[in-house]
């Protein structure tokens, strides 16, 4: 909540707002407590009449068993009037009885709840409209009485696999409006044709789980008013054979109000009847997974409120004529008059993952700018695609600096960016990523100068390819009136440099990086040996893995190898000259993996006592002198690949 709302919230309710533990006066309705390890003892001058009770940051705290016991709780507080129960940040090992005491309740929130059963007096709470038990996952059963929950409009039993069978009463519940068994293991009854006010239904199974959904086939057409339909990865267990499928997706297309319906992971669907055109108010279908569609029926361009089509990629060549947001790999091109693109198809979608490819098709920054990319907070994986020799019709930064992206963003990969500056969002990449965790930059052939990436505080894996005009790479920042470095990149552990010939790391490796890749980066390689041998901070470095591929630099001027204690895997490949010294061997005494991409065996690799496992590949001969059975002896695993031995 933004500050001054929250303010404004707080100024309007005063006392009937607590959020201290204890109820400041007898006007007191809402309150947030932080402890529900022992009964319920307000501090107030008289009976406060709580409706909404919601305890913050329990999640080590076990619930109290007589949490809610009237009789505890009166007269210091009166829970008769309570509305709204939230236990989601509390340790639930078993829900108490005493929540049946809770008559006027309207909402309950109590997931993950550690026991096998809940108390039968739940099914008492005859006001209760919203019941939540996600994660439940040793719930063996529901009461048997559930039926007589006769208000109950939402219900989420999502991951309670424990439940494999659904009390007969369950039929009863004919005003459920959201009902939640996604990834459960239980039967679906033909009861599921009552409901008739259902307007969201998630079935969606992982693929580890074998669930029981036959008998849904005959009902699922009953389901008129649904608006959004999850069968992902269930429908080999509602139909069993071709013509069992073939019902169940004719039964599907007469779900006119219908507007999302994931289908995803169902390998063994084939195709999609052309009477999915009756779908009217569809807006979106997601097949992604489902590797056995090869084309999709002509009737699609019915679906005129189609918006967004997930698809894998072999489906989409055929899909060009539809004028809708294909994704998660959006392609950018060129409207029929060649005075717009398609990139406008993106505003109404709000995927998990997006890719907007052909970039250097996109017409206008303000087309770019309608999309309002930074306000689709469910994207988690992100990326930006220019075709590197492709002619621009607007210049990259300016198309780039409106194409924001949203604060949920954890995975970044922009490819082919030409300009030689970059937008100030991305100078500003703290303030608007800050919960970004990786980020892959390619072909930035232009580019002299990288946003403060050391800044993001939750950044783990960093990737620089083919960057030719960078020359920098800082890891520290002076500061203090003695200019004392202080290291960057506070939790960076796997960094790869690709291609970037003019790059140098300054002043030393991050300080928790564990995963190095250098390819085709000598600068790199002896500005690291140099750094190294001048900075005490690297005299401990937790580097493990290590990989050199394509660099002319003699091994023995990989000074860098001096200093890298913690050092157990190797990975050289298509090195020019391996040919190093006694020194360099003495610092790899601990290595126990090492893997070789080289026409000829070094003569050293007989010195390396420690190593446990030995990859070779495009290698001519084996001619290891005769200590090649001292090498054979310590080794547990050798694989040899296009290799002759001699």
């Amino acid at each position: 909540m933004h500050d001054l709302v929250h303010d404004l919230a707080r100024a309007i309710l005063a006392d009937q707002v607590n959020s201290n533990g204890s109820v400041m006066g007898n006007g007191c309705l809402y309150a947030f407590l932080t402890d529900c390890s022992k009964p319920l003892q307000l501090s107030a001058t008289s009976p406060a009449n709580i409706k909404a009770l919601h305890f913050l940051d329990c999640g080590k705290l076990e619930l109290h068993g007589d949490a809610f016991s009237l009789g505890t709780c009166l007269p210091v507080l009166d829970l008769s009037e309570c509305r709204v129960l939230d236990l989601s940040e509390c340790l639930i090992r078993k829900l108490p009885e005493s929540v049946g005491q809770l008559k006027l309740l309207r909402f309950l929130c109590a997931p993950r709840i550690r026991d096998h059963m809940i108390p039968n007096c739940i099914t008492e709470l005859s006001e209760l409209n919203y019941l939540n038990l996600r994660g439940s996952h040793n719930l063996s059963a529901l009461p048997d009485s559930i039926g007589d929950m006769k208000g109950l409009m939402h219900l989420d039993l999502s991951g309670c696999h424990g439940i494999r069978e659904l009390p007969k009463s369950f039929a009863e519940l004919k005003q459920l409006v959201h009902l939640d068994l996604s990834h459960c293991y239980m039967s679906i009854s033909k009861a599921f044709g009552g409901f008739t006010k259902l307007q969201y239904l998630n079935l969606s199974v992982q693929f580890i789980i074998v669930a029981n959904r036959r008998g849904l086939t005959e009902v699922i057409g009953n389901l008129t008013k649904l608006r959004y339909l999850n069968l992902s990865g269930c429908m080999h267990a509602m139909a069993q054979s071709k013509d069992q499928v073939d019902i169940l997706l004719g039964s599907l297309s007469t779900l006119s109000n219908l507007e999302h319906l994931d289908l995803t992971e169902n390998r063994g669907l084939s195709s999609i009847p052309e009477s999915f055109g009756n779908l009217r108010k569809l807006h979106t279908l997601d097949l992604i997974g489902c590797s056995n569609i090869e084309k999709l029926p002509d009737s699609m361009f019915q679906i005129v409120n189609l918006k967004v089509l997930n698809v894998d990629n072999f489906v989409k060549s055929g899909l060009s004529w539809l004028n809708l947001a294909l994704l998660p790999h959006f392609v950018v091109h060129p409207s029929s008059d060649k005075s717009s693109s398609n990139i406008t198809l993106l505003q109404p979608t709000n995927p998990d993952m997006l890719t907007i490819d052909r970039l250097e098709d996109v017409k206008s920054a303000e087309e770019a700018e309608s999309i309002k990319l930074i306000e689709k907070q469910k994207i988690k994986m992100l990326a930006f695609q220019w075709t590197v020799p492709a002619v621009r019709f607007v210049d990259d930064k300016e198309v780039l600096e409106k194409l924001v992206p949203p604060s949920s963003t954890q995975i970044l990969s922009i490819t082919g960016y030409r300009s030689v500056t970059i937008p100030d969002w991305f100078m500003s990449i703290r303030q608007y990523l800050p919960n970004l965790c990786k980020i892959n930059l390619c072909d930035f052939h232009k580019c002299k100068s990288l946003p403060p990436l050391g800044q993001l505080p939750n950044l783990l894996e960093l990737g620089l390819y083919g960057m030719e005009s960078l020359e920098e790479f800082n890891t520290a920042y002076t500061s203090g009136e003695g200019g004392a470095n202080e290291l960057m990149f506070p939790k960076l552990e796997a960094l790869t440099v690709e291609r970037c010939a003019k790059l140098r790391i300054q002043p030393c490796l991050p300080r928790d990086i564990s995963v190095l890749m250098i390819i085709d980066c000598d600068n790199v390689l002896l500005s690291l040996g140099e750094s190294l041998s001048h900075s005490a901070a690297s005299s401990s470095s937790p580097l493990t893995d290590l990989t050199v591929c394509s660099s002319k630099v003699p091994m023995h001027q990989w000074r860098l190898l001096h200093h890298l204690p913690a050092l157990r895997k190797l990975t050289i490949g298509r090195c020019s000259d391996l040919t190093t010294s006694t020194e360099i061997i003495e610092h790899l005494s601990s290595l126990e993996s090492l893997s070789l991409d080289q026409p000829e065996l070094p003569s050293w690799l007989v010195e390396l006592t420690s190593l446990q496992e030995l990859s070779l590949s495009t290698c001519r001969s084996m001619r290891l002198c005769h200590r090649r059975l001292r090498l054979e002896r310590c080794l547990s695993h050798l694989y040899v690949l296009s290799t002759s031995i001699h």
